[in-house]
């Protein structure tokens, strides 16, 4: 099998990383890594990150008001506490956030069919394709390009039939196997 990895804006140091990481993967999955040319199957990565989109607006904060206690005389003559809670008052707090959205996306092609296509897309060489999304608070796509590689593996070369929602932690132990893999 050989990789091909790509991104929209040229990262060639990240590009080789990811595809290293693709090769430790696939080996896994008992496949062996060789040239485009002598390949039986052709391993296609895209990935990048949006620029992000930032939400705006305002957050009503109610504050309670005071507990006031006073001390009145009752109908029989006595004293007692009475406690009031005064009313409180409602501000507005402003906020803003900015969610990057990190996309990973492999597609598994014949090589064979792949260089006889006449399509661009080369749609009738494809056996296998997962994409996967991640959108958070972070512009490091280099640290969650691992999250997205697990996750995708997860299902190689299976047909899910529909959308899959996996979870990972910063602490997941494939995670942070492959967030050691550096290029040499």
């Amino acid at each position: 099998m050989a990789i091909v990895a790509g991104t929209e804006a040229p990262e060639p140091l990240l590009e080789v990383e990811v595809a290293e990481k693709i090769a430790r993967l696939l080996r896994q999955h008992g496949y062996h890594i060789t040239t485009k040319e002598s390949a039986k199957y052709l391993l296609s990565c895209w990935f990048g990150m949006d620029s992000g989109q930032t939400y705006t607006g305002m957050m009503p904060v109610y504050e309670p008001g005071d507990i006031v206690s006073t001390h009145m005389r009752s109908s029989s003559g006595r004293w007692k506490t009475v406690t009031t809670q005064l009313p409180g008052y409602t501000y507005y707090m402003p906020y803003s956030y900015t969610i990057f959205p990190k996309y990973l996306s492999l597609t598994l092609y014949d090589n064979k069919l792949f260089a006889e296509s006449k399509s661009e897309d080369h749609h009738e060489a494809i056996i296998w394709r997962c994409t996967g999304i991640n959108a958070d608070y972070s512009t490091d796509l280099r640290w969650r390009l691992n999250h997205l590689l697990i996750a995708c593996f997860k299902y190689f070369g299976k047909d899910t039939y529909k959308q899959k929602l996996i979870h990972l932690s910063d602490h997941n132990s494939d995670v942070k196997e492959l967030a050691q893999i550096r290029p040499r």
